[in-house]
């Protein structure tokens, strides 16, 4: 068969087409079944979780970004996923210190938001400074401290451009008595309110910060739309490297291994 040069053209364009559509669709496949296994893991997880007071949306973006942050080499320690549900109002314990190792939550804690964030429910936030109010998204934790006054703390590196301040503004994980559960029946079922820091009660506080500081995943959360929207690492597809074909998963992250 004799082609033209013109024809030889064509079949050449013809032939990379049909190349590059099939390697498009490979892909999306491959993205779809990263996406299917992540979407089963979480389901997976939030199961052996066992514990229906949390949010299994908070779980989902949370774990959205702690991947980013594994991609993003943030995490110092990636056994532990700590997640404040802002969505709870203030005397529920509403703060879940997660064990992606064991896959168990650790400890539940009361956890008190900024005294302009709102009274009972968290409803306004901020990330400028003496605003008094909770900021939203995924923080890094810091290192541990004794201060004259508040005793032992923990500091907080905000990631996201609504919670970049924190560490300037002194958000910090302390003691406070207004954030016990004998204040919040004191105070007619309403926890007391903080400067914009997330306040505990003083009951395993010390356990809990040896547990989470020095670099593991803290995420502020709140189930509105708009809220979720902005999260780069909330919304961040970064976990497929870890999902599909040829993933992290063989050789990164121990936990995953009851996916395969």
């Amino acid at each position: 068969m004799y082609l033209s040069c013109g024809g030889v053209r064509f079949f050449l364009l013809l032939v990379f087409v049909m190349l590059t559509v099939a390697g498009r669709s490979s892909s999306l496949d491959s993205v779809a079944a990263a996406d299917d296994r992540f979407e089963r893991f979480i389901e997976d997880l939030y199961l052996d979780l066992n514990d229906t007071t949390l949010d299994k949306q908070s779980l989902l973006y949370g774990m959205r970004g702690y991947f980013k942050m594994k991609e993003l080499d943030l995490l110092e320690n990636d056994t532990i996923l700590t997640i404040i549900d802002m969505g709870q109002t203030s005397e529920k314990e509403r703060m879940y210190v997660i064990d992606l190792y064991a896959r168990c939550i650790r400890y539940c804690s009361l956890v008190a938001h900024g005294q302009k964030t709102g009274s009972l429910k968290a409803t306004r936030f901020s990330n400028n400074h003496g605003s008094h109010q909770t900021s939203l998204g995924f923080y890094v934790t810091g290192y541990a401290f004794d201060d004259d006054r508040l005793e032992y703390c923990m500091k907080l590196k905000g990631l996201e451009r609504y919670n970049n301040n924190a560490w300037m503004r002194g958000v910090i994980v302390h003691t406070a008595w207004y954030a016990t559960p004998e204040f919040l029946e004191k105070n007619g079922g309403v926890l007391g309110r903080s400067y914009g820091c997330p306040a505990m009660p003083y009951d395993n506080y010390c356990e809990i910060i040896d547990l989470i500081d020095d670099g593991t995943c803290y995420y502020i959360y709140h189930p509105a739309s708009w809220q979720r929207g902005w999260s780069w690492y909330g919304n961040s597809t970064a976990y497929r490297s870890w999902f599909g074909p040829g993933s992290h998963s063989e050789i990164g992250v121990g936990w995953l291994s009851s996916q395969e």
